[in-house]
């Protein structure tokens, strides 16, 4: 991706890129980059996440009750506040 993002500077062109690797990039250039973001928070560029425990009629070696409690433990109010705060040079990564 880091790639993909300098060659569209260089081409003076557009190009999607996650937020991670855009607020690297960013970075790089001390907060000044030649790209800028021009659209977030589109909920059409929404980049979800999903936990979903394997259905154990249809696969019967999976451990079904860790994956829901894993599931459970994702979904819980403190597991999405830890990702929420999670930040990547100061700056919020995730939005759930």
């Amino acid at each position: 991706m880091p790639k993909t993002i300098n060659i569209a500077a260089a081409e003076h062109a557009y190009t999607l890129a996650d937020r991670g690797t855009f607020i690297k990039y960013e970075d790089n250039f001390k907060g000044n980059p030649p790209l800028v973001i021009l659209v977030e928070g589109d909920k059409e560029l929404r980049n979800q996440y999903s936990v979903i425990p394997v259905n154990p009629e249809r696969c019967t070696n999976v451990k079904y009750d860790l994956a829901k409690e894993f599931a459970q433990w994702m979904a819980s109010d403190k597991t999405q506040k830890l990702i929420a705060d999670f930040k990547l040079l100061n700056k919020q990564l995730f939005y759930p």
